[in-house]
């Protein structure tokens, strides 16, 4: 697997991750939205 591969796997678990976040604590929603888009575009 190419190095690139891996970051974007590693970039969308963890933006998963962030997402799973938002819906157990409401009140960080618009910080793990604002986390997620920095992940999507990095």
């Amino acid at each position: 697997m190419e190095q690139n591969e891996v970051k974007i796997k590693l970039m969308t678990e963890l933006a998963n991750v962030l997402k799973q976040a938002t819906f157990e604590y409401p009140s960080g929603d618009s910080l793990s939205k604002e986390s997620t888009q920095i992940l999507c575009n990095t």
